[in-house]
């Protein structure tokens, strides 16, 4: 960018505010390549904002994504832990199973031993020892009833073994699954990271660019002052003078764009309120000598009045009482519901930016919004395109005190709380803070109200 030599500044930025607002400076008229200089930093600082304001749109982007994998992470944990949980207890009831399959399994086979030990002639003596033909048929039927009990039992331990195998099986795939989704997550959220680094480095750099504009600017905005802190300064000024000074910086403040200017003139106005205040003290503490020493005189008068009386005073008229003025009781300021919420969210200027960030340790711009309007028991989504499904749409022509107000370019993609007269709180971007600025630089897309 061209450097702007402080004197050619002060003289374009002293003219553009002489038509504005009423200080003394001391500049020469306009040429018109001083006023084309003038559009061109102005231009090339808006389009710094823009462009950041859409680098912050690919950042919001970049954190909705890595929200929402860490979200799916924690839910596969959580079902990984829920599916661990099952699987230990099938391995429980397989262990139960197996046991009473081989107790099962040592009885029967105990039996079996015991009848190929005796031969074939084990059944046989049964048969032939029968006293009768009925006797005949009652032995061979309990023979093949026990035959048949012992095969059904080890037929039904054998199936429940089957299905609990199955079961565990059915769980481990499942358990693998999840793995396999939390690993692809964790390949996402790699990429993630990757894209984050990248806006943030391009952030990165047009941060140096805003900071040598702002530099600039600066330099030219120290115009605006005027001769307004040597007013504030002489002891000879008046007390109107001063109180001019004040008011013209206040409006001064209106133009101001760089912290470092605006902090000098809020100094300025400071140290003359302060000014102001001491000579008011001063002429209240003379006026109150004067109205003791007053209050002496006279008691010293009516003394001597007494003193030469030769008889008892004549009875003088009470003065008429007048009743104490009354001072009506103030009445409480009415706030809407809208305006608390917004009243709520300031105390959180200054809190960093943290990807991710929903506590006030740190926020991002929809971790902010969710976790304010939480505080008044209204639950919203945790991403600001999911946000801004809910509560009720607000045209931009009607905005209030404490709606959402959403921006991107396409899909939303960042958040933030409105205050009045385009201004919104909301949490900017990586290595900036919680803070009140202007929705001029962002692309609105729409607004929600969750208050009436």
């Amino acid at each position: 960018m061209k450097t702007i030599k402080l004197k050619l500044v002060a003289a374009l930025v002293a003219a553009a505010i002489m038509s504005s607002f009423s200080i003394p400076v001391y500049a020469t008229p306009l040429t018109e390549e001083q006023q084309q200089e003038l559009n061109a930093v102005k231009a090339e600082y808006d389009a710094v904002l823009y462009r950041m304001a859409e680098i912050t749109g690919e950042i919001a982007i970049v954190n909705d994504t890595i929200t929402n994998i860490l979200v799916r992470i924690e839910e596969n944990d959580l079902e990984m832990e829920r599916l661990d949980g099952e699987i230990k207890a099938k391995n429980i009831e397989i262990a139960t199973s197996e046991a009473e399959l081989l107790k099962k399994e040592t009885e029967y086979g105990a039996r079996l031993r015991a009848m190929y030990k005796q031969g074939n002639t084990g059944v046989l003596q049964a048969i032939l020892s029968s006293e009768s033909i009925a006797d005949l048929i009652a032995r061979a039927d309990a023979i093949i009833k026990f035959a048949k009990i012992d095969k059904q039992l080890l037929d039904e331990i054998q199936r429940i073994k089957d299905v609990l195998v199955d079961q565990k099986e059915e769980l481990d795939h499942a358990k693998n699954e999840v793995a396999l989704l939390k690993a692809d997550n964790l390949v996402k959220l790699e990429e993630a990271e990757v894209k984050k680094n990248e806006a943030e480095g391009l952030l990165e750099e047009l941060e140096l660019e805003e900071n040598k504009i702002i530099r600039n600017l600066a330099m030219a905005e120290m115009y605006f002052i005027g001769d307004n802190d040597e007013i504030i300064a002489d002891p000879s000024s008046s007390d109107v003078l001063i109180q001019q000074a004040i008011t013209n910086l206040r409006e001064a403040r209106t133009k101001i764009i760089t912290d470092s200017t605006d902090a000098k003139i809020v100094t300025l106005i400071e140290r003359g309120k302060t000014i102001l205040a001491q000579r008011e003290a001063a002429r209240r503490a003379a006026e109150e000598a004067a109205r003791r020493a007053a209050e002496e005189r006279r008691r010293q008068e009516e003394a001597e009045e007494e003193r030469l009386a030769q008889s008892t005073p004549a009875p003088s008229t009470p003065a008429p009482t007048t009743p104490a003025p009354t001072t009506p009781a103030p009445t409480a300021p009415v706030s809407g519901r809208g305006q608390d919420i917004l009243n709520y969210g300031y105390q959180f200027l200054g809190v960093p930016y943290v990807w991710g960030g929903s506590t006030p340790r740190g926020f991002d711009c929809s971790g902010l919004t969710q976790y304010v309007y939480r505080q008044f028991g209204i639950n919203i989504p945790r991403v600001a395109s999911a946000q801004a499904s809910v509560g009720t749409r607000v045209a931009y022509s009607d905005l209030q005190a404490g709606d959402l107000v959403f921006f991107g370019s396409g899909s939303i993609t960042h958040v933030g709380i409105y205050i009045s007269n385009g201004n919104m709180l909301h949490s900017p971007r990586p290595g900036k803070s919680v803070e009140i600025t202007t929705m001029r630089y962002h692309k609105f897309i729409t607004a929600r109200r969750l208050v009436n």
